[in-house]
């Protein structure tokens, strides 16, 4: 079945390792509550980023609308794009610090889970919509660079272990069993078959047929159906849970419908064509095992829990004491981080240095002091955001 997306929104754009390690004495791009964000593992992270095409698909179907991410100067990327990574970073910092404050630690089954969520994220928002990047789930997740996935799964799964903190509920084994049974008609199948006729009179006749036992339904459909695949294995069209069959007229008419029995003739309206007509018959309505359904269970429980941790968010960042480093932007709390404005040209030597150029990037005439980047500055985001961030180590 399709898989559900459970934080998405929470998760959708952490691709950086934030912590700063003891032996990391590179300069702070922000701190958040007394804890440092290294500026070289931030610049190192956005240069994975930018070089991943795959990792850009992966934070589209996540749901983000990414600015445009490489910038004018060489090995580059714009300041619009910093800022938004800058917030998901110090989002993350303020997750981390109030699960610490919890005493509250991940396990190794906290992660695995997270990293399952993480892959059914990777998945466009309908089966109808295509992927941006032609790939999807596991072998979109393939293609990620390790550190990447390891940022995103961490997150997530702190994420989840908050909200499960903020709301008082439980996803283990014991919940998801509760969970099972008093949603069981949830993970019901409607195994279907399905006769397609031309007219309504063809329908009735082919019904009559099968409903007085002159001929099965299976023999029906590969003498008379018009669909080619369903039509070779006797109408079988599939086993889809009930709650992933969304058509109100279909969920209507399987409603009363027994195992064996055959629906009244329905009209399916084909685009640019003359009607269809069609017969459902239920073959059998087997459960879905708890096995397969457990994951899709727990991601439930935490979605319908979700505000608890959006409130949850919206408090930590209300209440954070943050500083960026001015080159990077300013913080504005539940903005997050607003990139730097560019000076006024007059102060600028050469207006055209923010031009995207088809020749080797030139060095800005304005260093680190201005508050603006310069040649040794990795990442800062400066001029109009065309050439916002380079991305050294």
């Amino acid at each position: 079945m399709r898989p559900i997306s459970s934080l998405a929104a929470v998760a959708v754009a952490v691709v950086v390792a934030v912590l700063a390690s003891a032996c990391n004495v590179s300069p702070s791009v922000a701190t958040v509550n007394g804890t440092s964000v290294s500026q070289s593992t931030f610049d190192g992270e956005l240069a994975t980023l930018s070089a991943s095409p795959a990792a850009q698909c992966a934070l589209e179907l996540q749901g983000a609308t990414l600015p445009t991410i490489a910038g004018a100067g060489q090995s580059s990327v714009t300041s619009s794009f910093a800022a938004g990574e800058l917030s998901s970073v110090i989002e993350q910092v303020l997750v981390s610090q109030a699960l610490a404050r919890r005493h509250a630690r991940l396990t190794a089954a906290d992660l695995g889970a997270a990293r399952s969520d993480v892959v059914t994220e990777l998945y466009p928002p309908s089966p109808s919509q295509p992927s941006p990047c032609g790939l999807e789930g596991p072998q979109l997740m393939a293609k990620l660079p390790a550190s990447f996935v390891n940022e995103q799964v961490r997150f997530q799964a702190e994420a989840e272990l908050l909200l499960t903190l903020v709301a008082h509920v439980g996803v283990g084994p014991a919940a998801i069993l509760k969970y099972y049974f008093t949603h069981a008609s949830q993970f019901r199948q409607d195994c279907l078959s399905a006769i397609v006729v031309s007219s309504q009179a063809a329908a009735a006749a082919v019904r009559a047929k099968v409903v007085s036992g002159a001929e099965s339904f299976a023999a029906a459909a590969r003498a008379s159906s018009l669909d080619p695949v369903s039509r070779a294995k006797g109408g079988a069209i599939g086993c889809p849970l009930v709650s992933a069959i969304t058509n109100p007229s279909l969920t209507s008419v399987l409603a009363g419908l027994k195992p064996g029995q055959v629906s009244q003739p329905l009209s399916e309206s084909v685009s640019g064509g003359t009607p269809e007509w069609v017969l459902i018959e239920v073959t059998s309505r087997p459960e879905e095992p708890l096995t397969t359904v457990a994951g899709t269970i727990r991601r439930e429980i935490l979605a319908s829990h979700g505000s608890a941790l959006q409130a949850e968010l919206a408090r930590l960042v209300k209440s954070a004491h943050v500083h960026v480093d001015p080159q990077y932007g300013r913080w504005t709390g539940q903005a997050g981080v607003v990139p730097p404005v560019a000076p006024p040209s007059r102060f600028v030597l050469s207006p055209g240095a923010d031009q995207a150029s088809s020749g080797p990037a030139s060095s800005s005439v304005l260093g680190p002091a201005s508050g603006y980047p310069g040649p040794s500055s990795p990442s800062g985001a400066g001029g109009s955001g065309a050439g916002g961030s380079g991305s050294g180590g």
